[in-house]
């Protein structure tokens, strides 16, 4: 990271995890998925998605957790997939809790080396867009399976988060009043 000193980095991973993980548990009491974000002072906007904890509701973070192209990995968290730009601009990880349930999230991070590039935030507008082009994106496009024709588009049941792939372009768009 830049200018920060190995406890300074340090204190933004345990502030990044502590965010993450009071949104989870906020999240995880409801009964049907939702889609939320917390948008943070350090220049990231963590997005998360979680499946119905009683059997109703969407698939959301089911759909995520299928789309992403890459093998799971055990964590700490459950069987996990992660997708990750090479600065950590984007981090889209989706786990399997107790091995049967997905929950994902989205992170977005300025502070990455290319984030004021590809990263837009409006905490006012409560919303957030991570765009990549080029080489990139084809590079992110391969770790996602993609419809016959080369593309993707997924829309959330509550119309917040969309992430959207045509060959060279990879956008991620949160609204907290919908897209």
């Amino acid at each position: 990271m830049h200018g920060l000193s190995n406890g300074g980095t340090i204190w933004l991973m345990k502030t990044r995890f502590v965010l993450v993980m009071l949104l989870s548990s906020v999240v995880s009491m409801a009964a049907n998925a939702a889609t939320r974000m917390i948008l943070s002072p350090a220049g990231q906007a963590i997005m998360t998605v979680s499946s119905p904890s009683m059997g109703a509701g969407d698939d959301d973070a089911q759909i995520l957790w299928d789309v992403m192209n890459v093998p799971p990995q055990d964590s700490m968290m459950g069987p996990g997939k992660a997708i990750v730009t090479a600065g950590k601009e984007l981090n889209f990880i989706c786990n399997l809790r107790g091995g049967k349930i997905p929950f994902c999230t989205v992170t977005l991070n300025q502070r990455g080396p290319r984030g004021q590039e590809w990263i837009t935030l409006d905490p006012a507008g409560k919303k957030a867009r991570f765009l990549i082009t080029g080489d990139e994106a084809l590079a992110l496009g391969q770790k996602l399976n993609l419809n016959a024709d080369g593309t993707l588009k997924i829309l959330s049941s509550d119309n917040k988060l969309m992430l959207e792939y045509q060959p060279s372009r990879l956008e991620i768009l949160y609204s907290e009043h919908g897209i």
